[in-house]
């Protein structure tokens, strides 16, 4: 055979001569013989020629036929199926049906996962399990577990916590049924309670008597308005829960039918049953109560058109029960799904039993999948464990709620190479549009530049600088996928997978130049990739993806040689860099799946984005699931808690316009002077915080302070050290961007010449007057709207400006100059422990040596950090000698906030609310770094007024010769009659003062006193044979103490909780 090559690189030299002429005889011509040799050569090459053409022409055509010829002997993906569903034509029972389509990769995965289940599943049974129960759970199908646990034994049997924990996780199971815990919850600490032992670091919702329990992600169709329930004598007989609250939903009960001892001492759930129900008048059997009980609620939940899961513990048969047979009445329609699923009845329950008496029941609108009755002591009781699967879809809709998450970050400065990357393509940006020029023209703006200007300018600015940081975050990396962990081997496979849905993209008609396809198929050895039919790509890909996931056992050791491989090349070739940063990668992936097991066992599950909220509305829980909803009631709520400062005295009269908005009005300085007139009627208390403001002014004019523009150096220190994960506004300039940008002096540059320009003009940028309101569980799966906690997210440089000018500059000269009131023990260096100790050694044991009445008034502010008033919380300031235009930054941003609420449902601009010019709001943000150290000193106003009144309490000690009245936002005034001609009502009258008095200076700038969290506790004492003791609450003379609060002018509606301290 002649090879295409040779014709192509060695045409064979065929000799040829010429035909015999076929022309008449004539006389000979001269002829010439050069010009004839070249007549011939062409004539010889000609031919020559033709004849390779028709061997080529040959060769192609037989090199044509023999691939349609192996294309014909190669089965086609229809062959290869219709010869998997016809192994044998004449055995009905091993055909396969014509409508499932499935590749050959697909059967011999198949059979090897049979092959695996199989082989534990023949074990099982042949200990006496019964039914069929694949290990992989499949998508769409909702696992039901049930058992009699006959007790839990928390404290007794700790193993039966962990063997259960492990069946959880083992099983997949999705909802959890027992009977039998035998306990009293409410007897047991909150750590030992059942949703807290349960598979630690899971989400979970349920009931532990009669326990039923759903676990993670379907908690999230419980139903909101009705979701769980008991039973409502309050003897634990049945516990219920809901899913689903659309077309499709299930009750999922669990209960326990008492057996009639034959024996008794009067201590079973029998006998407690019968007790209960005989006191009241009823003395039929407790089982037969139950069992019309459980009819009558059944037949109600039938009636609404819900589905009914029932997992019992009958202790009667199950098929010939009095139960079964009601169940199986048409009103109710409940049958036993074991029978359902596996076409069998289900085997003995108890291990000396002979009838089956658990099961779990439902109703004929389920679709049931495997079930599975294991052999006895597989779990913890000494009854069966019961599995069933139902379709999710026939459960509850089989739709989970979609909770929108927050964009990715691709910046991630812990890799230096993205730092690196990031960093070259910002600098590059910036130079390009001459942005350090553009902001010095801002900076050399003159005086008389209107403020409208300046923010146009400095706005239009910052926004361009701002689409720069998205595009060098877009540019410098990629994302990564760790659902596998990366080697060269899962990234082959990888990259075939992605080629494999790049060639069903082309046959889709989405890739109209196929040549970068061709050449990725040549690389990765995929062969004619487009000459494949769309059935083959598809299987081929079924088939690639199930290698990748058999890979995933095996990946974590690939990645481990595949690093230490990476690591001998970097020691060989001296790449210390290389070194260190493959090191790096180690320890980190290392930690995280250390940390990952830690977390799951010790952890307690995470409160996750808010999806619904409930209300008190008139002593009714209402609860609201939808976004609109719940951005409503959310908005108005919040934005009355920003609008709170607004009740502040010196928001209404003369006062108010003196003062101004954000204390930048033209009586200020006259009130740091202490030469202002107050106007007639101004608030007393209020005359006496903003006295001692003056009072504090005039002691820091003879001290010095710190200087206020932010430096690069200070840029750098901080963000080199800051978590990367902290979240921000929703703007997207991260942490990651100014962390990346402190290993770049000319980006620390920018960004910090940026703030100072907006300091020195007290202008705060438009971006940083919008900010995104987290809603926070504090406590898990309580959505109480006033158990969770907002918190305000601002922008990530405009907190850290707060933080360096307030918490920093402020407090640090505040601290120098001796003006932390030594009472604050809520400052640094200082701890709570320090607060107590004093309390104790000062206040308590005083009282308790001295014998003389006392009492401690715990005053809790409510909303400190939102209720303020910005005019009189700027005098403060101004008072500790911050600079005007600091203040007014601060202030301003936070009075024409803009609020953006993110939920499960995502964020949505439109939503926002927030304040305006001319309707400004209050407060200083939850989240905000400079507003603890800003409410340190509105208490220090406070606590300085307070004292100068008279009020307190003096204690001098060895160890400090300080004056102690321990107070911040949470605050504990000490009372001690340390007159001995004082009179108890005088004290209690000098006490009630006090606490009035304090109370008052308080809602001076907006705050006031949260009654409820309100307390006051006495130490009076009496003399026995002259041995001194503590008096008992009736021996107490009756004194009521008045709380004023803002929209009770009486004060007489509310009132502290009265009680005594028991001598410890």
């Amino acid at each position: 055979m002649v090879s295409p090559n040779n014709l192509q690189h060695n045409p064979s030299p065929l000799s040829t001569t010429p035909a015999p002429s076929t022309l008449p005889s004539a006389r000979p011509m001269r002829v010439s013989n050069k010009k004839r040799r070249r007549s011939q050569a062409r004539q010889d090459r000609f031919l020559a020629r033709k004849e390779d053409e028709r061997l080529k022409r040959k060769f192609r055509r037989f090199l044509s036929g023999t691939k349609k010829f192996k294309k014909r002997l190669k089965p086609t993906h229809e062959e290869l199926r219709d010869g998997v569903k016809t192994i044998d034509p004449n055995l009905a029972d091993y055909t396969i049906p014509a409508n499932i389509d499935v590749s050959e990769a697909q059967v011999r995965r198949g059979e090897q996962v049979e092959q695996r289940e199989m082989s534990s599943l023949l074990e099982l049974l042949a200990h006496g399990g019964s039914g069929f129960m694949s290990e992989e759970k499949r998508a769409g199908w909702i696992r039901i577990m049930f058992e009699n646990f006959n007790s839990i034994g928390i404290g007794i049997q700790d193993w039966k916590i962990g063997r259960l924990n492990s069946l959880i996780e083992s099983l997949r199971i999705d909802i959890l049924a027992g009977a039998e815990t035998n306990l009293d919850w409410r007897m047991l600490d909150d750590s030992q309670q059942l949703l807290d032992l349960l598979v630690p670091g899971k989400a979970k919702r349920g009931l532990a008597v009669n326990n039923v329990t759903v676990l993670g992600r379907l908690c999230d169709v419980i139903s909101p308005t009705d979701g769980m329930g008991r039973d409502p004598t309050g003897l634990g007989r049945y516990s219920w829960i809901r899913v689903g609250n659309g077309d499709v939903s299930t009750v999922i009960a669990s209960a326990y039918i008492p057996n009639k001892p034959s024996n008794s001492k009067g201590e079973t759930v029998w006998d407690q049953n019968k007790y209960y129900f005989e006191a009241r008048g009823d003395f039929r059997d407790p089982d037969i109560i139950l069992i019309e009980d459980l009819l009558l609620v059944i037949r109600r939940w039938r009636s609404a058109g819900l589905e009914v899961i029932l997992a019992l513990d009958a202790n009667q048969h199950i098929y010939d029960g009095i139960l079964a047979q009601s169940l199986s009445e048409e009103q109710y329609g409940l049958s036993c799904l074991f029978r359902e699923a596996t076409g069998a009845d289900a085997p003995n329950s108890h291990f000396r039993g002979t009838d089956p008496i658990t099961t779990i029941y439902g109703s004929g609108g389920l679709t049931v999948g495997d079930a599975m009755a294991y052999p006895h002591w597989y779990g913890v009781g000494d009854h069966r464990v019961f599995v069933v699967e139902v379709s999710a879809a026939s459960l509850f809709g089989g739709k989970y709620p979609s909770i929108g998450a927050p964009a990715s970050r691709t910046l991630n400065c812990k890799i230096s190479r993205v730092r690196r990357n990031y960093n070259n393509v910002l600098k590059s940006l910036c130079q390009r549009h001459k942005m350090h020029g553009k902001l010095m023209r801002i900076k050399a703006l003159d005086e008389d530049v209107s403020a409208a200007q300046y923010q146009l300018m400095h706005n239009k600015w910052d926004n361009e600088l701002g689409d720069f940081m998205a595009s060098a975050e877009d540019q410098c990396s990629k994302f990564k996928s760790c659902h596998i962990e990366f080697s060269p081997t899962v990234g082959q496979w990888l990259k075939r997978r992605s080629i494999f849905k790049w060639i069903l993209r082309w046959h889709d008609g989405k890739v109209p130049d196929t040549r970068n396809l061709q050449r990725a198929a040549a690389r990765n050895q995929i062969e004619d990739p487009l000459g494949s039919s769309r059935e083959d790509i598809e299987a081929r890909l079924v088939a690639c993806i199930g290698e990748i996931f058999k890979l995933k056992k095996s990946a974590p050791e690939l990645r481990r040689k595949h690093l230490l491989d990476c690591l001998r090349k970097a020691h060989a070739r001296g790449d210390h860099e290389t070194v260190s940063e493959i090191l790096r990668i180690r320890r980190k992936e290392m930690g995280r799946k250390r940390q990952n097991n830690v977390n799951n066992v010790t952890k307690s599950a995470r409160g996750r984005a808010i999806m619904a909220i409930q209300v008190d509305e008139n002593g009714e829980l209402v609860q609201y699931d939808t976004h609109e909803d719940i951005v409503r009631v959310i908005n108005s709520r919040i934005g009355n808690r920003y609008r709170l400062g607004l009740r502040s005295p010196a928001a209404v009269g003369q006062i108010s316009e003196d003062i101004g908005q954000f204390g930048n009005g033209p009586a200020v300085q006259q009130i740091l002077d202490g030469t202002y007139v107050y106007p007639p009627g101004t608030n007393p208390e209020l005359i006496a915080l903003l006295s001692e403001a003056a009072h504090i002014r005039r002691e820091m004019d003879q001290m010095t302070t710190s200087e206020r523009d932010a430096t690069v150096e200070e840029f750098i220190d901080h963000w080199h050290s800051a978590r990367e994960q902290t979240s921000s506004s929703d703007s997207g300039r991260h942490f990651g961007h100014y962390i990346a940008a402190s290993d770049d002096r000319e980006l620390t540059t920018l960004h910090v010449e940026s703030l100072n320009i907006a300091g020195r003009r007290g202008i705060p940028l438009a971006r940083w007057k919008h900010s995104l309101t987290v809603l926070l569980e504090k406590i898990h799966g309580n959505n109480l709207v006033d158990k969770l906690r907002a918190i305000c997210l601002l922008e990530a440089d405009f907190n850290w400006w707060l933080k360096l000018i307030y918490a920093r500059r402020m407090m640090s000269d505040v601290r120098r100059n001796n003006q932390i009131p030594v009472e604050q023990f809520a400052t640094t260096g200082r701890t709570a422990i320090d607060g107590v100790m004093a309390k104790q050694l000062g206040f308590f044991d005083r009282a308790n040596t001295l014998h003389v009445t006392a009492a401690l008034d715990n005053v809790d502010a409510e909303q400190c950090y939102d209720a303020v008033h910005h005019g009189v919380t700027s005098v403060g300031l101004q008072a500790h000698h911050v600079p005007l235009n600091y203040i007014l930054v601060y202030m301003q941003a936070m009075a024409e906030m803009q609020f953006h609420l993110r939920t499960g449902f995502g964020i949505r601009d439109a939503d926002g609310f927030g304040g305006t010019v001319g309707n400004f709001l209050g407060g200083l943000g939850q989240g905000s770094s400079g507003a603890s150290s800003v409410w340190q000193i509105v208490g220090a106003l406070m606590l300085g007024a307070y004292k100068r009144r008279g009020y307190g309490m003096e204690m001098r000690m060895a160890w400090s010769s300080f004056l102690f009245v321990v107070a911040v936002d949470d605050c504990d005034l000490l009372h001690m009659c340390v007159d001995p001609l004082m009179s108890d009502e005088e004290f209690f009258a000098r006490k009630q003062r006090a606490m009035y008095f304090w109370a008052k200076l308080l809602m001076a700038d907006g705050g006031n006193l949260r009654d409820i969290k309100c307390s006051c506790y006495l130490l009076m004492y009496k003399f026995v044979k002259g041995e001194a003791k503590l008096r008992r609450m009736r021996e107490m003379p009756e004194y009521e103490f008045v709380i004023p609060v803002f929209g009770d002018e009486d004060n007489q509606s509310n009132k502290s909780k009265l009680t005594r301290l028991l001598k410890l």
